[in-house]
């Protein structure tokens, strides 16, 4: 017969893998539900990311990735659409969460507070031009709203573990759509 003392002990033992057994990138809103994280969606180059609306088909690279992300974040996405100018202004204001596709050498101005950079490459544009003495190709990374320090965080552990499990993703992704 279980005692009142070993069902406590039972109840605080579970409680407590519950807590350790989480995906360690896992954010989840105040009721417990995985975080719907908002994506500024553009469609100026369809290789990247296609579907402009919620009623169209997405594919593309950047629309891959996310999903690929979804699996060590827990996150589920829905989407604002609009021109790459207009996401990236909907970041800085707060209104979108992430975009994708942001280069390195994005200059934010006077905005550099309000978004994030993460330091994980999710592409980089081969150019001809880069083979020439001190030309660079040019790296791509995710931009995250300065309002969501919590998905930053966990945009970087799970980047940090795609990089280890799926060091050639970004490769991969190149040969699928470029």
């Amino acid at each position: 017969m279980i005692t009142k003392q070993k069902l406590c002990i039972l109840s605080a033992v579970l409680c407590m893998a519950g807590v350790f057994l989480q995906p360690s990138g896992m954010i989840t809103d105040k009721a417990g539900a995985a975080a719907t994280v908002t994506i500024g969606y553009y469609n100026d180059v369809p290789e990247f990311q296609s579907g402009a609306s919620d009623d169209e088909r997405k594919s593309g690279y950047a629309y891959e990735y996310c999903q690929i992300l979804s699996g060590y974040t827990g996150w589920s996405y829905e989407y604002k659409y609009g021109t790459f100018d207009e996401m990236l202004a909907a970041l800085k204001k707060g209104d979108v969460d992430l975009v994708a596709g942001i280069s390195g050498s994005f200059d934010p101005g006077s905005d550099a507070g309000r978004i994030r950079l993460t330091p994980y490459r999710i592409g980089t544009e081969n150019s001809t031009v880069a083979d020439l003495p001190g030309a660079d190709n040019d790296n791509y990374f995710i931009a995250v709203s300065a309002d969501r320090p919590e998905l930053f965080s966990a945009l970087l552990e799970a980047q940090k573990q795609i990089n280890e499990k799926e060091p050639a993703l970004c490769e991969r992704l190149t040969q699928k759509y470029f």
